[in-house]
C-alpha cells in the first residue's frame, strides 16, 4: 500500500480537515510540528516515515476564495523528489496554475468542482498531456458532488482514482468500504486510492483486503494512531 499524508491549506496555514465543514476549519494542532505551516507539517510527515508523495487540497480554490497557488508552487519547488497530488478546484479555473506542469506534480481532478461532463472531458484531455490524469469520486455521505452522468459511467474514468467521502474525513469513524466495495467492481482494474476516515492498522487491512493501492492519511497521523512500525507493516515493497 502506497501512503499520501494530508496538507489541507487554507490562508496559508495547513488546518485541521473534518467532516468537509470547510468554513468550521481550524489551524492543526499536531504532534509532528510546531507550527501550522506547510513546510513544518511536511518536515514533520517526513521525520515519521519516508512518504513519497504527498496530497494537498488547495482549500481556498476549492471554497472560491482565491488559491493557495504560491505555498503550493514553494513546496513543489522545494521537495523536486517528493510527489504532489494535487486538488485545486481545477474544474473551475480557466487555465492551470504553473505547477501544474511541473514533473513532480499530479493534478486531480474533482468531482465537486465541475460543472459539467464536458468540462470533465476538457480538464482530462488537458492533463493527459502533461500526467496520467488522477480522478476523485467527490461524495458527502451518500451523495455524489460532480456530474450524475460520469458517476455512472465507468467507462468515462481514467486509471487512478480517488474515492472520497467529504462526510468520513477527520471523523475517526473509518473508511467507506461500502463506496469501494462499489467502485472496486465498477472499476476492478483500476488504481483505487482511499480518503477519509481511516484510524488504524485494522483500517489498513481493510483497505488492503479490497486491493486499495493508495491510502489518504491525517488525522491518523497526527494523533499517533498510525506509527512508522505500522506503516511500515502494510507498505507496498
Amino acid at each position: 500500500m502506497h501512503y499520501l499524508p494530508v496538507i489541507d491549506l487554507l490562508d496559508g496555514i495547513v488546518v485541521h480537515a473534518q467532516r468537509g465543514q470547510r468554513d468550521d476549519y481550524r489551524p492543526l494542532v499536531t504532534r509532528l510540528a510546531a507550527r501550522p505551516l506547510p513546510r513544518d507539517i511536511l518536515d514533520g510527515y517526513l521525520s515519521l516515515y519516508p512518504f513519497k508523495a504527498c496530497y494537498i487540497a488547495d482549500l481556498n480554490a476549492l471554497m472560491a476564495r482565491g488559491t493557495a497557488d504560491h505555498e503550493i508552487q514553494t513546496l513543489v519547488a522545494q521537495y523536486p523528489t517528493q510527489q504532489f497530488w494535487i486538488d485545486a478546484a481545477f474544474g473551475t479555473r480557466a487555465t492551470l496554475p504553473a505547477y501544474a506542469g511541473a514533473a513532480n506534480v499530479r493534478c486531480i481532478i474533482g468531482a465537486e468542482s465541475l460543472r459539467s461532463l464536458a468540462r470533465y472531458h476538457t480538464l482530462r484531455a488537458h492533463l493527459a498531456l502533461m500526467q496520467q490524469p488522477v480522478l476523485s469520486l467527490d461524495f458527502r455521505g451518500a451523495n455524489f458532488l460532480g456530474p450524475a452522468e460520469l458517476l455512472a459511467t465507468p467507462a468515462l474514468w481514467p486509471q487512478r482514482l480517488i474515492a472520497m467521502n467529504l462526510a468520513r474525513v477527520g471523523s475517526a469513524e473509518g473508511p467507506d468500504l461500502a463506496l469501494l466495495r462499489t467502485l472496486r467492481v465498477a472499476a476492478p482494474t483500476a488504481t483505487l486510492a482511499a480518503a477519509g476516515g481511516v484510524r488504524d492498522a485494522a483500517d489498513l487491512a481493510a483497505l488492503q483486503s479490497l486491493a486499495v493501492s493508495h491510502v489518504l492519511l491525517a488525522s491518523a497521523l497526527h494523533a499517533g494512531a498510525l506509527d512508522a512500525a505500522t506503516l511500515h507493516a502494510f507498505a507496498t515493497p
